[in-house]
């Protein structure tokens, strides 16, 4: 799967067109352990994987949204399940080293047999750090809003949520780009920490995640070192031109 412009416009569309934005799509696989520090029976450990995708577009402040699915199953038996739709988010872009957004939706998720299901609220935040062009550094957190009584209040960390997430991934690849747009993608490694039902998770996740940024007002145009190119004229492309007859030479 890729991520990529078809065509860059030319200098006037661009001066005329100034919007800006931003894409991604991740692709990963995750391990979760839970931790009950009341030492009751808690959840199996869970296998997921998925497809996050999020853009943006604007001109100083960007509208946001993105879809985050995954499935998988419990160690131990269950139906592992999360699906969010993301349709009310912000975003900017900090030149070509930062993108930070926050965005706000629907969904749902549970373990079947082990944690109930659930209709949620999510509220997304994410930053990400483009520290080289083959190395980039996101975090995230994600507070929710459960329907389902028996995951209201579920986390002592982030008051005012009943559940709660958060991540750090590390991206080592390879990137590029020219005047209109940036682009970054390879393999990642990351952990992640969450909160509900009273008890803490951890977990692991890999995974392959591609990113794309674009200024269609030129803002990211390098200035040339090079001096401007003059052709050279050959002689032999010289024109002849004939001399001019004066009164002086008869």
């Amino acid at each position: 799967m890729c991520v990529a412009l078809t065509s860059t416009p030319n200098l006037a569309d661009a001066q005329r067109y100034k919007f800006r934005g931003a894409a991604g799509v991740k692709m990963d696989v995750e391990y979760t352990t839970f931790d009950d520090p009341d030492q009751m029976a808690p959840p199996t450990d869970t296998v997921v994987g998925g497809l996050d995708l999020w853009g943006t577009i604007g001109t100083a402040v960007q509208f946001l949204a993105a879809i985050d699915l995954h499935f998988g199953g419990g160690v131990e038996g269950g139906f592992a399940y999360e699906m969010d739709f993301y349709g009310f988010g912000l975003g900017f872009q900090l030149g070509t080293f930062a993108f930070v957004g926050a965005a706000a939706g629907i969904g749902f998720s549970g373990v079947t047999g082990e944690i109930p299901f659930a209709r949620q609220i999510p509220i997304r935040g994410l930053l990400q750090l483009n520290l080289h062009e083959r190395l980039q550094i996101e975090g995230y957190g994600v507070g929710k809003f459960i329907g389902a009584r028996a995951r209201n209040n579920g986390t002592d960390s982030l008051g005012g949520f009943d559940e709660f997430k958060a991540g750090v991934l590390l991206r080592i690849g390879k990137g590029g780009g020219n005047t209109y747009q940036k682009w970054g993608n390879g393999y990642f490694v990351g952990a992640t920490y969450s909160e509900l039902l009273g008890m803490r998770s951890y977990g692991a996740v890999v995974g392959y995640s591609i990113s794309l940024a674009y200024d269609m007002g030129g803002r990211w145009r390098k200035r040339s070192k090079r001096r401007p190119y003059r052709p050279r004229t050959k002689p032999n492309d010289l024109k002849k031109v004939p001399a001019t007859v004066t009164p002086d030479d008869l």
